[in-house]
């Protein structure tokens, strides 16, 4: 059986997830993020698949929940909006369609582990109309706002570590009404993809230090936020490095590690899957069982 505490950020098709579901029970592994996709502005109940099938997620959040499932889901982001084009005025667009899909989750009575505000959103102010200090502001405060629709579950945001000083900023601004805060502790392989260097991971520590583990999870992990550095690393070492870090992430004290990603998106190949798309398991996901066991996946 796996670490209790241990997930999977997951974009399965929707043939799978019975299966999926059934296999995970099978190893007792609890935890499930679903993709998060952008969400489009202005919000409707029915997105479509040209806005990065919002409605798909939501509904395999739902689905992976009523299994009894810990889900951790929510909007990536707004739709079309990258680094440093968020404004005040599209922030305003992000807040009122975030507010609107927690209202229709209230409404379809949908409870999950955790709804998420967003994703990796710290690098998209614009430092004009909305600086990152008043992005953080606005982030709490839209904790709040949600909070006034939507009763049935607990309000997280997944950060990026920003410019290397994203998480210092959250921990003198503080959480708010923000029950858990999300971080992602991408190793850095270095350029010959023979070793892990393990950068960030003071960073790591001081956010569960300031929020402590009760609201404080790994939304996302790997051994680097390069799937072609990541699948270039020599397997045995890869194995290693990512049992390495797992103990790190158990050790330091956190309740829940979501490891990116289960499979491709969609089912897709991805460097990143554990489980490749013949059915065979990537070799560093036996680095995340307890028995270490290769396991073999029931079609």
């Amino acid at each position: 059986m796996v670490w209790s505490g241990l997930g999977v950020n997951y974009k399965g098709l929707q043939a799978s997830w019975a299966q999926d579901a059934d296999y995970f029970r099978s190893i007792g592994l609890k935890n499930i993020r679903p993709n998060m996709s952008w969400i489009p502005a202005s919000w409707t109940a029915t997105t479509s698949a040209s806005q990065g099938n919002f409605s798909y997620w939501r509904a395999c959040a739902a689905y992976f929940a009523s299994q009894g499932f810990w889900v951790t889901w929510g909007p990536a982001g707004l739709n079309n909006i990258t680094a440093g084009t968020m404004t005040a005025t599209n922030w305003q667009q992000y807040h009122d369609s975030v507010v609107a899909e927690a209202a229709y989750l209230q409404s379809q009575g949908i409870t999950l582990g955790c709804f998420e505000l967003g994703n990796e959103m710290d690098g998209q102010p614009d430092g004009t109309t909305l600086t990152r200090d008043q992005f953080i502001t606005n982030m709490k405060q839209l904790a709040t706002d949600l909070k006034a629709v939507y009763t049935l579950s607990p309000v997280g945001y997944s950060m990026w570590n920003y410019n290397g000083d994203t998480y210092s900023k959250w921990i003198a601004a503080g959480r708010g009404n923000i029950d858990i805060v999300g971080v992602h502790p991408y190793g850095n392989i270095a350029a010959n993809c023979r070793y892990l260097n393990p950068g960030g991971y003071s960073d790591i520590q001081a956010m569960l230090t300031a929020f402590g583990a009760d609201h404080c999870i790994v939304t996302e992990f790997n051994l680097d936020a390069s799937n072609a550095n990541t699948h270039a690393m020599a397997d045995d070492l890869r194995v290693n490095q990512m049992r390495i870090k797992y103990a790190f992430l158990k050790t330091v004290g956190f309740t829940k590690a979501v490891v990116y990603s289960w499979v491709g998106y969609l089912e897709q190949d991805n460097a990143f899957a554990m489980k490749n798309i013949d059915g065979s398991f990537s070799t560093y996901w036996d680095a995340l069982l307890t028995d270490n066991k290769r396991r073999t996946y029931i079609n």
